[in-house]
């Protein structure tokens, strides 16, 4: 028996999640998806395009802090609103 793959939206609740506990031990820098994400991806639960998908969900609902950005080819990196 095998367990059910996370969806996209049970994966982005997650890195909502990762984002306000890195945000609450250091507000003042952006963090990396990939970094928070790191687990998911090396057990190939999420493919590169995730993280830009990710991103566009997350400030599309307002989740993100208005600085945050896409860089370095796949890395996101971001804050929460606080």
């Amino acid at each position: 028996m095998t367990a059910d793959l996370p969806t996209f939206d049970e994966l982005v609740d997650l890195l909502r999640e990762r984002l306000g506990m890195a945000d609450a031990l250091n507000l003042s820098e952006f963090h990396s998806f990939k970094k928070l994400m790191a687990h998911e991806a090396e057990a190939n639960l999420i493919a590169d395009n995730w993280y830009w998908e990710a991103f566009e969900e997350l400030e599309a609902n307002g989740h993100l802090n208005p600085a945050s950005h896409k860089s370095d080819g796949l890395r996101c990196t971001c804050s929460t609103l606080g």
